[in-house]
């Protein structure tokens, strides 16, 4: 009969190589600040709504030029305070603490870091974070 051991330190498998990954924005990826909510007023335009007036809402784009192709993706002030900490020297643990102050209040340390975290492999499937060696992280196994 097997027994599971009654340890009281909980065992912590880096599964997805988080630890050794320091994310990175590539150089054709860019984030820029608008007053004005862009995507609605395109919306807005391509359906022949022409309106001389749009109430402040402050957007933050992130462009990502591949050849020809320019890639637009709306992101939240977290997506862009994160992608602005992807220099390739921080690693997810340091992103985290230095993004917890403005966007983790009333958060659980781990459940922050663990948002953190996947939202680091969402921008990383959009292509707009790489790895800094080793590779990017993947899903649970």
């Amino acid at each position: 009969m097997a027994r599971f051991a009654n340890g009281k330190i909980p065992a912590n498998i880096d599964l997805s190589g988080l630890a050794g990954w320091r994310p990175r924005r590539p150089r054709n990826v860019l984030t820029a600040a608008f007053r004005f909510d862009l995507p609605a007023i395109i919306s807005d335009l391509r359906a022949g709504d022409i309106r001389t007036d749009y109430p402040e809402s402050p957007t933050f784009l992130v462009f990502r030029q591949q050849g020809t192709t320019l890639d637009v993706t709306a992101v939240n002030a977290f997506g862009r305070d994160l992608l602005d900490l992807c220099d390739g020297d921080l690693d997810p643990a340091n992103i985290a603490t230095r993004l917890r102050p403005r966007h983790g209040a009333g958060i659980d340390d781990d459940a922050f870091r663990s948002s953190c975290q996947e939202a680091l492999r969402q921008l990383a499937a959009l292509g707009l974070v790489s790895a800094a060696p080793p590779h990017p992280p993947s899903e649970g196994r």
